[in-house]
């Protein structure tokens, strides 16, 4: 089920926070899982996306072109490259 609104999270599998580019007309909710897209753009997680991870902060790209903003998280993965 998507999130609608920010959702706390009380732990994570570490603390190195890591920079997701969002792609175009995406909003991550705080707490969200995230996922990448095969362009390599995070938005948030869906079947066949590749689990990059859990969303630090909300990051809302509603209005600009993939890679426009940035969500921060923790998670697996460094980058979307």
């Amino acid at each position: 089920m998507a999130l609608t609104a920010n959702r706390d999270v009380d732990h994570y599998v570490d603390q190195e926070l890591r920079t997701f580019p969002l792609a175009a007309g995406v909003k991550v909710y705080r707490g969200a899982f995230v996922g990448l897209r095969p362009d390599g753009y995070a938005r948030p997680l869906v079947e066949g996306d590749r689990f990059c991870g859990i969303a630090y902060q909300e990051g809302d790209n509603t209005g600009g072109a993939s890679g426009g903003k940035v969500a921060e998280g923790v998670g697996p993965h460094d980058s979307a490259t």
